[in-house]
């Protein structure tokens, strides 16, 4: 029997429906016996054979979660459980009781030690920290953070650092994409995680957890890692979605188990919500993101005056709706129709083309094709001449947690518009440092970017306040010191005291 026949013959169907099959149907029909006689036919069904013949075997989205769920299900019930030895266990246990009363939260919702003397003790090297965290590219808010955290001068004189970067998807395009690629990847990572505790021997492990959706299990299986291996994690969430998704049961679960005697780093005390179920708030430290400013030239700091024809609203982020780019068009679109003037800016990468599609026709639609104009992605000095060529920042988003792009907007003194949602309220303060709005509300949106239109003093004045802000709350260095300081609390608070050989 020839190859192809032996091939029908196991999965006993009809040529033409090969393509149709779903990944599960084909592991039950035995496609392992044909693949071993043919690597270029195997080869074929991982790419597909045309355009009108996608792969057919494909690491699909159900399958990527039965698949990274029975890994970690295997991890949670080996000896020991997901916290590892016995010994180790104990010291989890010692950690879920409460704190001692030494420390406290200060106004701006950071958590550090208050007894001068609660710094860890070590007697030999520095303790020793293991960052797992997502680095660019591609470039969002996470991964801008945890080039920071990897970078700062701070850390590295403190700690003794190894990075261990998490690179799944090289663009904003692949994400939400699950394939054969990825999962090689992943176990590549876990071997590595494995390899590296053991031979650098961590004090901490700083770990930066997606909360929700595929990204979950494949943190939640490093994480059962780390802890089985008996290290001290302390994870970083720059998200929500957290208590939506804790509707499920099989979700709540693993947010018990993931959460159980870790410290846990949050974005802003507004945020606390989404996770006080899981994890007591005398673990919980709170700590606002910061970026570099030093690079801002004078010329695009608060002195800088208005446009003189016509005010500049830029709206700047990766495309795609939920940041809402289609609520900015459409609020010009009315704001043209009351024969008010002024210029738009849409800048970023394009993360859902079907997003970018329907805001290049509501431009055709609102007649705004000599008036606003996209930009495309913009990176370092052409992202500060981008800010410097702008008068008010308009960032209307549905869904956003702690936004690094309105502290750029505030280090180069522009007045904000941003809808009241995750810790924005936090950042922009409204009616001083801009204008925050009930989110995806048009009639309030219309009446803040008329407001700036009729008003060029009042975007003056705001922009040097939230510039002034930035310089108080916002600065990198100020990111570094408290995450220093976290860092020493979670060592105090586990009775690190290694002598390094």
């Amino acid at each position: 029997m020839g190859f192809v026949e032996h091939f029908k013959f196991s999965l006993k169907i009809r040529p033409r429906r090969l393509h149709n099959l779903s990944p599960g149907r084909i592991c039950q029909r035995g496609i392992s016996s044909a693949t071993d006689q043919s690597p270029l036919f195997l080869r074929k069904l991982l790419r597909g054979s045309g355009r009108n013949h996608p792969p057919v075997l494909r690491f699909g989205g159900r399958v990527s979660k039965v698949f990274l769920l029975t890994l970690t299900l295997i991890l949670i019930f080996l000896p020991g459980g997901c916290h590892g030895p016995l010994r180790f266990q104990k010291k989890m246990d010692r950690l879920s009781a409460p704190p001692k009363k030494n420390s406290s939260i200060h106004k701006e919702g950071i958590m550090t030690p208050t007894d001068p003397d609660s710094s860890p003790k070590t007697t030999g090297d520095k303790p020793r920290l293991l960052i797992l965290a997502q680095l660019p590219p591609p470039t969002h808010g996470v991964t801008v953070m945890s080039q920071a955290v990897c970078d700062s001068g701070v850390l590295k004189e403190k700690f003794n650092i190894f990075v261990l970067p998490i690179r799944f998807a090289a663009s904003i395009q692949e994400f939400g994409r699950n394939n054969v690629r990825k999962l090689l990847r992943l176990l590549l990572l876990a071997a590595q995680l494995v390899y590296r505790c053991l031979t650098f021997k961590p004090d901490l492990v700083y770990f930066t957890l997606v909360p929700t959706g595929m990204p979950f299990y494949r943190d939640f299986m490093l994480l059962t890692l780390i802890k089985w291996l008996g290290i001290r994690p302390v994870l970083h969430l720059h998200g929500l979605g957290i208590q939506a998704a804790s509707s499920r049961w099989i979700h709540r679960f693993l947010y018990r188990r993931a959460f159980h005697g870790v410290d846990v780093i949050h974005l802003s005390p507004l945020l606390f919500y989404d996770i006080e179920e899981y994890v007591p708030l005398a673990r919980t430290y709170f700590l606002a993101n910061g970026i570099p400013w030093k690079h801002i030239k004078p010329e695009l700091s608060a002195d800088r005056p208005p446009q003189a024809d016509s005010i500049r609203f830029l709206f700047f982020s990766n495309i795609t709706e939920e940041k809402g780019p289609l609520d900015f068009i459409k609020a010009l679109g009315i704001l043209k129709s009351k024969g008010i003037q002024f210029r738009g800016i849409v800048a970023g990468a394009i993360a859902s083309q079907e997003c970018f599609n329907e805001i290049t026709i509501l431009i055709k639609q609102f007649n705004l094709d000599t008036i606003v104009k996209y930009v495309g992605p913009k990176f370092g000095s052409d992202k500060d001449a981008l800010f410097a060529s702008a008068d008010v920042f308009v960032f209307p988003t549905h869904r956003d947690s702690f936004p690094v792009v309105l502290l750029e907007a505030m280090a180069h003194a522009l007045p904000i518009i941003a809808s009241a949602e995750g810790a924005i309220p936090a950042i922009v303060d409204d009616g001083i440092t801009g204008i925050v709005f009930p989110k995806k509300n048009m009639e309030k949106l219309v009446v803040a970017l008329e407001l700036f239109t009729k008003d060029k003093v009042l975007c003056r004045d705001m922009g040097r306040s939230g510039r002034d802000r930035f310089l108080e709350r916002f600065k990198i260095e100020t990111f570094e010191n408290n995450l220093s300081d976290i860092f020493a609390t979670c060592l105090q608070q586990s009775g690190t005291q290694k002598s390094r050989p």
